[in-house]
């Protein structure tokens, strides 16, 4: 090797006498060299998993892993395998926006729509409270609402996020949606009724709308104050 430093033979001899003999450290530098000169991208990846591996198995050091995991990603932007192992070690570390872009390319690539969903409540939940990426987290509970119309949590965090960012056509569609829920309940459409009023006509200007929800107040109670002075010519 030191003659010919690229000498397949030689360096795959020399990583089979370090594993024989626990010498692990040596293993990994020699498995690196070998990965680096490997033209094939299906050795090169292989061989960056297996350097990951030895980190994390013999040593516990999840720091050092993070680098082959990554070579392996840069190859295969798609490899389940250090997707998942890049999950974890992001995880431990608290490295929430490499996390994020992991999980990113997890929901992109699930098949199944329940993991699917699982990834984005996920993103959803990371870009919210830990990167304060507001406007990113809107997105993805709206694509979980579409996925999932019945979920608990979609509509209020998405009228939290809507209402911080003052979203306000997010926070229309919001109010819309829970008024059509209390279809069978008039005083809680009375209390959302107004707030849409209010919304349309302050905040995005249109008038059409803003008319349509004050005169669905009146529809419940003929006699709102309110309501009256709103709409009186």
């Amino acid at each position: 090797l030191q003659l010919d430093p690229s000498d397949h033979e030689a360096i795959g001899a020399l990583a089979k006498t370090y594993e024989a003999t626990g010498r692990w450290n040596d293993l990994i530098g020699v498995l690196t060299k070998q990965a680096d000169a490997a033209s094939d991208p299906v050795e090169k990846v292989e061989l960056y998993l297996r350097v990951a591996d030895l980190w994390i198995e013999r040593f516990a050091n999840y720091n050092q892993a993070t680098q082959p995991l990554e070579q392996v990603i840069a190859i295969e932007p798609e490899n389940r395998r250090a997707l998942k192992a890049l999950k974890d070690i992001y995880s431990k570390k608290r490295a929430w926006t490499h996390l994020y872009e992991v999980l990113l390319k997890e929901a992109r690539l699930a098949s199944d729509p329940s993991a699917r969903l699982e990834h984005k409540l996920e993103l959803a939940d990371l870009a919210g409270k830990r990167l304060h990426r507001h406007a990113d987290a809107i997105q993805i509970w709206k694509e979980i609402l579409e996925q999932a119309p019945e979920h608990p949590e979609a509509l209020d965090n998405l009228q939290k996020l809507a209402e911080r960012e003052k979203d306000w056509s997010t926070l229309a569609e919001v109010l819309e949606r829970r008024v059509e829920e209390a279809a069978s309940d008039p005083a809680e459409q009375l209390k959302l009724l107004p707030k849409l009023g209010v919304i349309y006509g302050e905040h995005l200007e249109d008038t059409l709308r803003a008319a349509s929800a004050w005169k669905r107040i009146l529809d419940l109670d003929p006699k709102n104050g309110r309501a009256l002075r709103t709409l009186r010519p």
